[in-house]
């Protein structure tokens, strides 16, 4: 007798263990308000996530100590970068358009049964519901600037039912809540009859998919009206300064540290009559700027031409494309002439004896001065292009290059001989 006593004893225990504990079912769902398009969203540009913000440390700073707030936020761009690369490869990379999210609004809902305590009186012999959302709302900026770019807007919902002797999978409603039939894109989560200490979404992966899904669209839409050309314009330059001189002060403190915010807002950017690949501009400084500045955001303007230039004809190769400005101040205006050059270097022959070289760029017929005249001025930036073949000698970094002579083949190939020193 005392054996069948010890032997019912933990079958005892496991039944008020469950009976305490109760058993549930719930549903998870994970949603983003924005329109529902392809899953495998591709856009133009890549972008990389910085920074995020959050309204914790106003609003809970009695709690958290700034500290806290930061090692939260930095541990979420991390997450962030990490996940929403693997999720949606065509649109983030490590080295994209840097961007910052920021929550500028979260609003939850908690709604408990009526019956809550006559439940726990119960031990949930009477069962009870309890439903749970919340919403976020992000503002996308990039970063260093002050200008917001866009807005997106998740949420998350959960319910769930708990009874200790009805299978609460019979009593529970599994239809997606309000909010998540409201919103374009949504994933969920649902589980059935589990031990209540159990956290069956412990290995939930997805959570952060429709925030992913959300930015990418929006940064999709974004860029269809031009939106980030110019961002992406000035993060070219930069890499490219950087790659080119790296160790030089100039292209460090102008190129790569210097605010991404816009230096100069285009009032008119027109193709020409009769032209496919010239365009006419005014510009206007967004503020006074220093002369390094001055001259290098041209640089950065003519990215934004070719890309310009690059949603006119989509078909384009853009590693042929070069954009010639032309520029002069007239009434406190910046005005001139842009043109899009199509040019590609297809030889590259050097005597690192004699530091005598050849140089053979294909070009389109169609811009036969326009392009001869860039060529001639820009022998240096041709040579020192990674995609040309490099025969015999290698050329100095720091040489200065003189054109000596030139020749014109088959009517597209201009073949020029120069010197270095």
């Amino acid at each position: 007798m005392m054996n069948q006593k010890r032997c019912m004893a933990p079958a005892v225990a496991s039944l008020l263990f469950v009976a305490l504990s109760g058993c549930v079912s719930q549903r998870m769902d994970y949603y983003a308000f924005c329109e529902k398009g392809e899953d495998n969203i591709a856009t133009k540009y890549r972008y990389t996530i910085v920074g995020y913000r959050t309204k914790a440390f106003d609003e809970y700073s009695h709690y958290f100590s700034e500290k806290q707030v930061r090692e939260y936020e930095d541990n979420l761009v991390k997450t962030y970068s990490s996940e929403f690369g693997k999720l949606f490869p065509n649109v983030f990379s490590e080295d994209g358009i840097p961007i910052v999210l920021k929550d500028v609004s979260s609003i939850s809902n908690n709604k408990m049964s009526p019956i809550t305590v006559l439940s726990i009186l119960t031990l949930f012999a009477v069962p009870i519901s309890h439903q749970w959302d919340s919403e976020t709302t992000f503002e996308i900026s990039i970063a260093n600037s002050r200008d917001i770019e866009g807005c997106i807007k998740i949420g998350c919902a959960h319910k769930r039912l708990m009874s200790s002797i009805v299978p609460p999978s019979l009593l529970f409603n599994d239809e997606p809540a309000e909010p998540v039939r409201d919103a374009g894109y949504s994933i969920s989560y649902s589980s059935n009859n589990d031990i209540f200490f159990v956290n069956p979404f412990s290995g939930f992966k997805d959570a952060n998919k429709p925030c992913a899904y959300a930015l990418a669209s929006k940064l999709k839409e974004m860029e269809a009206t031009g939106q980030m050309d110019y961002y992406y314009a000035i993060t070219e330059f930069r890499r490219r300064a950087v790659a080119r001189q790296p160790t030089d002060n100039y292209a460090k403190s102008t190129s790569l540290d210097t605010p991404l915010k816009r230096l100069y807002r285009i009032k008119s950017l027109c193709r020409e009559r009769d032209s496919d690949f010239a365009y006419t501009f005014a510009l206007e400084l967004s503020e006074d700027v220093s002369i390094s500045t001055f001259f290098g955001m041209f640089d950065i303007f003519a990215y934004e031409v070719q890309a310009a230039y690059q949603r006119e004809f989509p078909n384009t190769d853009a590693s042929t494309l070069r954009v010639d400005v032309r520029h002069q101040v007239s009434d406190g205006m910046i005005v001139g002439r842009a043109e899009v050059l199509t040019i590609k270097p297809v030889k590259l022959n050097y005597d690192a004896s004699t530091r005598m070289g050849k140089l053979a760029v294909r070009f389109n017929a169609n811009q036969y001065e326009e392009a001869r005249k860039w060529i001639r001025n820009n022998i240096e930036k041709l040579v020192r292009d990674k995609n040309i073949a490099l025969v015999a000698g290698k050329i100095p970094p720091e040489a200065k290059y003189y054109s000596l002579n030139e020749s014109l083949t088959d009517g597209n190939i201009l073949e020029i001989e120069f010197k270095t020193e």
